[in-house]
């Protein structure tokens, strides 16, 4: 983790638990009005609104925080990643990296499984083999009738592979880029379920019940968790959404 991106890492890492943190007190502060004497139903429906439309505008605000969390990280990984060796290098680095390709469509002519390939050059921290595979199996999967979804998969796992691998400044930036698209389809689907889920809370009185009911058996069960509306053993969970699943 680089200095110059603690904090926009630390910012969308946290983002997944906020928005779970606001779907709880929603469901909690909707499920408190409701058994609240004082008012009448209108005027339920109009604090219950109002409540629903804080929620999304905290979602709406954690979304514009990732979006200035992630605009931050990929100006710093495409800055270091922008950084070329000299000339010299560049051209070693491509003789290994073709004298590596020769080696490796030489033992898949014969057979031998690309997967081994990957897990072999990696172990030996071959990145020349590893920039071969990623740059040149493409080609020779696709005249062979490789399907495309194989051929995507063993890129990912080449690139993937190679970034590990890669030392200095533009390995840390190779692998910061993997991690920040995993990050940002994780933050992705934690707002847009948090945003469904204020819907569906809108739309089903049924749907508040469920989710005290489950939110109790969370909060008064040992070592028991709620995720998707599943009751289970407690786990770690990567979106920490113990409603998570705008479906459920």
């Amino acid at each position: 983790m680089p200095y110059d991106t603690l904090d926009a890492e630390l910012t969308l890492a946290a983002i997944t638990g906020k928005a779970t943190q606001i779907r709880r007190k929603l469901v909690h502060d909707l499920g408190a009005l409701k058994r609240d004497p004082r008012w009448n139903a209108e005027e339920k429906e109009r604090q219950a609104a109002r409540l629903r439309e804080e929620a999304r505008a905290q979602l709406d605000q954690l979304g514009a925080e990732a979006t200035r969390a992630r605009d931050e990280m990929n100006g710093w990984i495409d800055e270091k990643s922008a950084e070329v060796a000299d000339m010299q290098t560049q051209l070693l680095d491509e003789t290994r990296k073709q004298a590596a390709w020769e080696r490796a469509r030489k033992r898949l002519d014969l057979g031998d499984e690309v997967d081994a390939l990957i897990t072999e050059a990696r172990s030996k921290k071959d990145r020349a083999a590893l920039r071969a595979l990623a740059e040149e199996y493409d080609t020779w999967a696709r005249d062979r009738g490789v399907s495309p979804a194989t051929i995507r998969g063993v890129l990912d796992a080449a690139q993937r592979a190679a970034a590990d691998v890669t030392p200095g400044t533009a390995g840390v930036a190779q692998r910061m880029r993997y991690k920040l698209a995993e990050q940002s389809e994780e933050v992705s689907r934690a707002l847009n379920e948090g945003r469904a889920h204020i819907t569906a809370l809108g739309d089903s009185p049924a749907r508040l019940r469920r989710d005290e009911l489950l939110a109790d058996i969370e909060a008064n069960g040992s070592g028991i968790s709620v995720t998707n509306g599943v009751v289970e053993r407690r786990v770690p969970s990567r979106s920490g959404g113990d409603f998570g699943g705008a479906a459920a």
